[in-house]
């Protein structure tokens, strides 16, 4: 029997946005706001800390649409854009935000089924060719509701679900535990730092041996601060690798004079120290600015921008125990300062370098190989659904 490709939007009973909840109408309980964090591929994802709620009361003068168990979300941003995931039983009762969307199938659909055709690859590229956004790209409710959906019967319905469901049991267990293997080898960095540099060495004030400071933020409204600009100018979200090598934000030189941003050296020792990056370090491996929320260790003859690189990562949690701020953890120059550093000669420094490249360059190979792996799998499951859901 032929299958029907109908429209998303005729298969459903609901087919609707959630509400536009702005900071204020937020509450600390209430009705849960479920956002598009909480949409991954084909399975709801809890953060159950970081959840937000409105009260009672907002709901009504807001007029929420309350959603459900059973009820499928589509997220309209990236990434990707048009992932979906089916609501779980929650403790609280529950809205969503306006960029996802609401469905709430017919009859002739089965929730589950609309779920594992919104994970293939022909799906998304479908989603694709409706996308729309210069800056951000989304896909309106409009659009997306002009989907097709291979539709048979429900009897071939419930015949792939189980099969997809026992196939996919399998499959999510391996990667599962590939996952476990790569969430292990954070604590495998921890230790080969801690064999390496917990030393009972002398120790000397950062402040007092080598020169920092912070970047700046040309003013927004300037425009002619930042179009056409030449001059590489780094967020503290680029501060998140060991050696960084370019830039994708840049000021113009008038925008440079006119703040307090300044131009770092090659291998100036970068700290993020703002957020949720904060205590994250990198080595600037040419000339760059930076905004205010990024700390440079500027390069001498006394340490090895290496060095500092491995030790800010060995000392890392310490650091961000110094932090301030509620909300988020804020560090600061002078805490940065503040920090001791081991009074070690360059031959020393040299040898340490040494050994902690060779285990992380090992260790680098091992994450390649487990996300490899996962890919491996995750590509498996999109072939089984091609096969098994045709148009």
């Amino acid at each position: 029997m032929t299958w029907k490709n109908l429209k998303l939007k005729d298969l459903c009973e609901v087919f609707d946005d959630g509400n536009w909840i702005e900071s204020k109408d937020q509450s600390n309980d209430g009705y849960r706001l479920i956002q598009t964090g909480n949409i991954k591929t084909g399975s709801f994802a809890n953060r159950e800390n970081k959840s937000r709620y409105i009260s009672e009361k907002t709901f009504k003068k807001l007029k929420c649409k309350e959603i459900y168990a059973g009820d499928l979300l589509v997220s309209r941003l990236p990434d990707p854009i048009g992932r979906a995931c089916i609501i779980p039983s929650l403790p609280k009762r529950s809205i969503t935000s306006v960029d996802c969307t609401i469905i709430r199938v017919k009859k002739n659909i089965l929730s589950k089924y609309l779920n594992y055709v919104m994970q293939s690859s022909q799906y998304f590229s479908d989603i694709k060719t409706k996308v729309s956004g210069a800056t951000r790209q989304r896909i309106s409710k409009k659009n997306l509701g002009e989907i097709l959906i291979p539709t048979p019967t429900l009897t071939e319905q419930k015949q792939i679900i189980n099969k997809l469901d026992t196939i996919f049991f399998e499959i999510n267990s391996s990667i599962l535990i590939e996952k476990n293997k790569l969430s292990k080898t954070d604590s495998i960095s921890d230790s080969v730092l801690n064999s390496v540099l917990n030393n009972n060495w002398e120790m000397v004030s950062l402040g007092d041996v080598l020169k920092t400071s912070s970047g700046g933020t040309p003013l927004k409204s300037k425009k002619d601060y930042y179009e056409n600009g030449k001059i590489s100018w780094l967020k503290s979200g680029a501060v998140c690798e060991k050696e960084i090598l370019s830039s994708k934000t840049f000021i113009t030189q008038k925008g440079l004079d006119n703040s307090s941003a300044k131009i770092f050296p090659k291998n100036t020792v970068l700290v993020a120290m703002y957020g949720a990056t904060a205590g994250q370090v990198g080595i600037l491996r040419f000339e760059a600015s930076t905004n205010q929320a990024v700390c440079g260790i500027y390069p001498n003859n006394k340490y090895l921008p290496e060095f500092l690189f491995y030790y800010f990562k060995f000392i890392k949690n310490d650091l961000l125990k110094k932090t301030s701020g509620v909300a988020q953890p804020n560090l600061s120059q002078l805490k940065i300062k503040e920090t001791n550093l081991p009074k070690i000669n360059i031959e020393e420094q040299i040898k340490k370098i040494k050994e902690l490249d060779f285990a992380f360059n090992q260790l680098s190979i091992m994450q390649k190989n487990l996300k490899k792996k996962i890919r491996n799998l995750e590509d498996l499951k999109l072939s089984i659904i091609k096969d098994l859901i045709k148009n």
